[in-house]
């Protein structure tokens, strides 16, 4: 049973992971079919544009982007978002963990998490199974359950 425990956190991981390298497939494409891709500064750009839309809790802050060590890098279009989005959920969570014993303040945090279902990262990036699992943990959080939320925070954030 341990190791049963174990496999949801790395299959977490594993699709956050996913996530930001397959969105690349799932983003603008050029007249050819490739994808678009930008630098480090237009995909700087991206994420910046996408955390002044979003609100974290009070006491959370933006994680800084680091540029790629390889030189040339570039970013497919909408990682920067992906990457914000990923970013604020993984705050809200964090915030709904600590407060899910105040039944009030826990729902007014859950309906934050609920906004992921409308964000790029869930519509364009997350494959059906990741999805799935979105629902199915604030789901579980709805009944009180902190166990998909909690193990989501301790794989991805």
């Amino acid at each position: 049973m341990p190791a049963r425990a174990k496999a949801p956190a790395g299959i977490a991981a594993l699709a956050t992971t996913m996530v930001l390298l397959l969105s690349a497939c799932a983003h603008p494409t050029d007249a050819g079919g490739q994808p678009k891709y930008q630098d480090f500064a237009g995909y700087s750009d991206e994420y910046r544009k996408a955390t002044e839309r979003l609100d974290l809790p009070a006491r959370s802050t933006w994680p800084e982007l680091m540029p790629s060590p390889e030189d040339n890098a570039r970013y497919a279009i909408g990682v920067g978002t992906t990457k914000a989005e990923l970013a604020w959920l993984c705050e809200w969570e964090k915030e709904w963990l600590e407060h899910s014993s105040n039944p009030r303040k826990a729902a007014t945090i859950l309906n934050e998490i609920k906004r992921i279902e409308s964000f790029q990262v869930f519509t364009v990036a997350m494959d059906d199974i990741s999805r799935d699992e979105v629902r199915a943990n604030i789901k579980r959080a709805e009944r009180g359950d902190q166990s998909g939320i909690q193990r989501d925070v301790q794989a991805n954030c």
